[in-house]
Formats: structure tokens, sequence, C-alpha cells
């Protein structure tokens, strides 16, 4: 729905468990300095598979300078 809003921790679960830290470390760097992100991780799907993919996102800034949203995307890598 429109309204619906992620939640960070929530997408951020659906990274393998191997990966989350670094996808962790790559959110928290943009979100403290702004600017964009590329990474090639895995997720794990609602039917437990390993799925690799590649994000691309970035920070969305108010008129401070302060981060107040991050938007990206995922893709299937091929395998």
């Amino acid at each position: 729905p429109a309204t619906y809003q992620p939640k960070l921790e929530d997408g951020l679960d659906f990274y393998h468990p191997d990966d989350r830290e670094k996808a962790r470390e790559e959110v928290s760097r943009v979100l403290k300095n702004g600017g964009e992100f590329h990474s090639k991780l895995r997720i794990v799907n609602a039917e437990g598979k390993t799925v690799p993919v590649e994000s691309f996102g970035l920070a969305r800034q108010d008129d401070t300078g302060q981060v107040r949203r991050i938007i990206g995307v995922f893709r299937a890598r091929e395998q």
C-alpha cells in the first residue's frame, strides 16, 4: 500500500546471516555521511532460499543536510 513505511531493521533481517553485518555497515555509513551505496550480497527469500542480489540506493537529506530516508532497490544476480 502507498502508506506502508518499511522499517530499516526489518529490511536488514532479509539479508543472509553471514552478510547482515556488512549490510548494516553500509546503511550506517550512508545514514551518517549521506551519499550512495552499491553492494552485492545475499538475501533469504520467503521459501528459505538464498538469493544473490545487487542493491543500489541513496540517502535523501533535508535542507540542513540531515539524512531523513534511504531509497534503494534490489535485483537478483546470476548465480
